[in-house]
C-alpha cells in the first residue's frame, strides 16, 4: 500500500495521494493495460506508482537530452551567439553567403558556413595580425585590410571571438561616452600586447598622436 502522504517521483516531482490523476499527474496511456479495471482516481496502487515513476524518468531523460543539444552547438553557432550578445550589433545575410555582423552600418566581420571568419581592419592592424600569425590573408582580396581565420574546433573559438572583438572595439571607442575608460577596460580584457594597444589607441578620440606613440 502506498503511504497516504506524498509520492516522490524519480525526477523529484511530488503528487499528493489525495489528488486525482488528472489534477496531479497524467499517466501515460500505455500503462493503462497494467490494471484494466483501474479508473482515474487517487494513486493508491503499486502499478500506478510504477507508471508515475516511469513518466518522471522519461521527463528527466528528455531534459538531459535537451541539455546535451545545447552543449553540442557548433563553435560557429556559439561564435554567432557571442557576437550578437554585444550591444549595437545586428546580423544580416552576407552577399556571398553566411552571416554579416554590423555595428550600425559598419561591418565588424562575417562568417561562412564552412567556419571561415572574415574581418576588415585598417591596414596597420591587419599587418600586425599577419606578422604575428594571428590571422591569414583574405583569399580573394589579399592586398587589403581584410583577414581570414578558420574556425575548426573549440580551441579556435576563443581566438575567433578575440579577433571579432578587436574589430568591434574600434567602433565602440568612437561612440562611447567615456572612450578613454572603455579603452582601458577593453585593453585589459583582450590582453593586448603593447603593439596592439598603440594601434587601437588611434580610435580613442581623447588620445593625441604623441600619447598613441608613447603606448607603443
Amino acid at each position: 500500500m502506498i503511504p497516504r502522504s506524498t509520492l516522490i517521483c524519480a525526477c523529484g516531482g511530488r503528487v499528493r495521494t489525495g489528488e486525482s490523476i488528472s489534477a496531479g499527474l497524467k499517466i501515460p496511456e500505455r500503462f493503462s493495460t497494467l490494471h484494466p479495471r483501474s479508473r482515474p482516481g487517487p494513486l493508491e496502487s503499486s502499478w500506478m506508482l510504477l507508471a508515475a515513476r516511469s513518466w518522471c524518468r522519461e521527463k528527466a531523460s528528455a531534459h538531459r537530452t535537451s541539455a546535451r543539444h545545447v552543449k553540442m552547438k557548433s563553435p560557429l553557432e556559439r561564435l554567432k551567439e557571442e557576437i550578437l550578445s554585444w550591444p549595437h550589433i545586428s546580423v544580416h545575410p552576407h552577399r556571398f553567403g553566411g552571416r554579416e555582423f554590423r555595428f550600425g552600418k559598419a561591418e565588424v566581420g562575417h562568417v561562412h558556413l564552412g567556419g571561415i571568419v572574415d574581418i576588415p581592419f585598417p591596414r596597420s592592424i591587419r599587418d600586425a595580425l599577419l606578422d604575428e600569425g594571428l590571422a591569414e590573408e583574405h583569399q580573394w582580396v589579399p592586398d587589403s585590410g581584410w583577414v581570414t581565420f578558420r574556425l575548426r574546433s573549440e580551441e579556435d573559438l576563443k581566438h575567433a571571438i578575440w579577433l571579432m572583438r578587436l574589430s568591434y572595439v574600434r567602433y565602440v571607442l568612437k561612440t562611447d561616452n567615456d572612450p578613454r575608460a572603455r579603452f582601458e577596460r577593453e585593453n585589459e580584457e583582450l590582453h593586448l600586447s603593447p603593439r596592439f594597444t598603440a594601434l587601437l589607441a588611434q580610435f580613442v578620440p581623447a588620445f593625441t598622436k604623441s600619447q598613441q606613440t608613447s603606448l607603443a
